[in-house]
């Protein structure tokens, strides 16, 4: 089910160009999906996203954004920070040809330490996002915060959604680092931690 919120770009651009049409089943699952998961974390409250993009994009990208609907675009490093409706946010998605990965902020909060981190993943509600039948991937990211390692950081976070999961039901799911059904961002910076959602 949540594999599906992730729109394949690849078969929209084909579609635009008068090839492949995305799947019904996968615009429903999306629908669904997306209404289910924006009644319980940060950008259900917000309606923000972060789009990230390549060094020198920022003004195209922009541009491209805010035609697709966007609002309350603000850049920073290699992102940009936007507002978006449920509507908008499937389109930017299905049609976007420079943002590489939009993200939704699941929850921000003051992180110094990794047991801290640990404690803090360990009580968020991940049976709403996967099972433990599903597969599971996290990048990370560490800037200017007393967590350094980006790596250690990822693996406090992975161990918080596993052990959830066992305390819950007994077993776990699995880390896939090519095709997982749910992508997640960790992002630390100046000892705030956000834990994103991949769109």
């Amino acid at each position: 089910m949540y594999r599906d919120f992730k729109v394949d770009r690849a078969r929209v651009h084909s579609s635009q160009n008068g090839g492949i049409q995305p799947r019904q089943s996968q615009v429903s699952n999306l629908l669904v999906s997306g209404v289910f998961i924006f009644m319980m974390f940060q950008y259900n409250k917000s309606s923000q996203f972060f789009a990230q993009i390549a060094d020198g994009l920022t003004e195209i990208a922009t541009e491209e954004l805010a035609g697709l609907g966007a609002r309350d675009i603000r850049a920073v490093y290699r992102g940009l920070h936007f507002t978006a409706d449920h509507e908008t946010l499937y389109r930017i998605n299905y049609q976007t040809r420079l943002c590489s990965k939009i993200s939704a902020a699941l929850l921000t909060f003051d992180c110094h330490s990794t047991k801290y981190l640990y404690k803090t993943a360990i009580k968020i509600p991940w049976n709403e996002l996967l099972d433990q039948h599903k597969s599971f991937c996290i990048s990370s990211t560490v800037v200017n915060s007393h967590i350094n390692n980006s790596q250690y950081a990822a693996l406090c976070l992975k161990d918080a959604i596993v052990d959830y999961f066992r305390e819950q039901t007994g077993t776990r799911p699995n880390v896939d680092r090519r095709t997982p059904d749910l992508w997640l961002d960790l992002y630390i910076s100046e000892n705030q931690a956000t834990i994103s959602l991949d769109t």
